[in-house]
């Protein structure tokens, strides 16, 4: 578990202070041993001593002090520290933000969208946390950042409104946050919660780039892809705005590279380099669906790597789990069965459950990609038994 960066000692003593300040001269002396015992566990969260940390910030933590709670809290998150114990990681987390301290806000947000106090992932809660902060000191720019990727991400309740109500002042305590610029393009490109404007996204996704922001390279490189105006189609500016973003650790870019090698993008049409790209952007991001899905299909018709269909029919439950509509739609030819694929189980009843739950999808095929998937259900249908069919009417309707 990655260890987080606390601000420096100095600025640290100086926000604990403004909270904890010594009442009278005659309690100088113990301030002053208190305020030397937290800096000191800062410099030992901050050496990676965790041990150290624990044992200096608990005195400190006991008598109420911010910064001590706050280390205290991280100490007990971290898997590899010597007592690890969510509950009460967040607990001393949550006194040090109920003490006026921000940063634990902030690491407390964190914890509760990473799934790191003992229970799932809470997005939500995570919002809700960063929001209040912000309400409680709007000064505090580290939050906006953060709360604006979390307003923009699906698995929140993308509340479009709140996040352009967040992004002038994020930006004005933040300037040129490549991040923040990124999602400002975003809200521009595809007109959330305000008219679309690709130019002014082209701007920010430029600025952010140019600052090495990985997810702006490849919202770049997707414009020159597909020629969204103001640009003209260039693919040879595509595959370099992506080779610059996979440089940077954006997994996104590598599926990019492979699905355009798959069709010729930039390039002659390069099977086996895209079937290496899908598997290296799947090994740099097990939630990439895509990756998942564009594999499974080629592994299940022999493009670019041998015919495997077990390996082909993981890579599709993995893109289905993921909520990829595409890896539901090449499992319906493979579990039908289909007579051009083999896989050691079957699942006609699964598959018609999947048939019916997309059959509107299937019938209208607005991506223009379908191949096998309709003659697979319409097989079924003419084909299977009354058993078959009930099984998979309640799976349809299990979902």
């Amino acid at each position: 578990m990655p260890r987080f960066p606390l601000r420096a000692a100095a600025a640290l003593m100086a926000a604990a202070l403004l909270v904890s300040a010594a009442p009278s001269a005659l309690l100088a002396d113990d301030f002053a041993t208190e305020r030397a015992a937290v800096a000191e566990a800062v410099a030992a969260y901050e050496a990676v001593d965790l041990a150290g940390a624990l044992r200096l910030a608990e005195p400190a933590a006991a008598a109420g002090n911010p910064v001590a709670l706050h280390i205290l809290g991280l100490v007990r998150l971290d898997p590899a520290g010597p007592a690890h114990d969510p509950a009460a990681g967040e607990a001393a987390l949550r006194a040090a933000l109920s003490a006026g301290y921000p940063d634990a806000g902030f690491e407390l947000a964190r914890a509760l969208h990473e799934g790191r106090l003992g229970r799932p992932a809470d997005p939500a809660a995570a919002v809700a946390v960063l929001a209040g902060v912000i309400a409680r000191d709007p000064s505090y720019a580290p939050a906006y950042p953060a709360l604006a990727a979390l307003y923009a991400r699906e698995e929140t309740t993308e509340d479009f409104a709140a996040l352009q109500a967040i992004l002038p002042t994020g930006l004005a305590l933040n300037p040129g946050h490549p991040g923040l610029l990124s999602i400002r393009g975003d809200a521009a490109f595809f007109g959330l919660a305000q008219p679309e404007d690709r130019a002014a996204a082209l701007a920010d996704y430029e600025a952010a780039a140019a600052a090495g922001h990985g997810y702006a390279l490849l919202r770049l490189a997707e414009m020159y892809r597909f020629g969204d105006a103001p640009v003209a189609q260039d693919h040879v500016r595509a595959r370099a705005y992506l080779r610059d973003a996979a440089a940077r650790g954006e997994a996104g870019a590598l599926s990019t590279l492979a699905d355009m090698d798959y069709f010729g993008e930039g390039g002659p049409v390069d099977h086996p380099s895209a079937a290496a790209g899908f598997a290296a952007a799947l090994a740099a991001d097990p939630t990439d669906a895509f990756a998942a899905y564009s594999l499974g299909y080629m592994l299940m018709r022999g493009e670019g790597a041998a015919v495997d269909h077990p390996r082909a029919q993981a890579l599709l439950e993995q893109a289905s789990a993921l909520g990829d509509i595409y890896g539901d739609l090449e499992l319906i030819v493979l579990l039908a069965p289909h007579p051009d694929f083999t896989v050691a189980a079957p699942d006609p009843a699964r598959a018609w459950g999947l048939c019916l739950r997309h059959a509107a999808y299937i019938a209208e095929d607005p991506e223009g990609v379908l191949d096998q998937t309709p003659e697979a259900c319409a097989h079924l249908d003419a084909t299977m038994s009354p058993e078959t069919r009930a099984a998979g009417e309640a799976l349809a309707a299990a979902d």
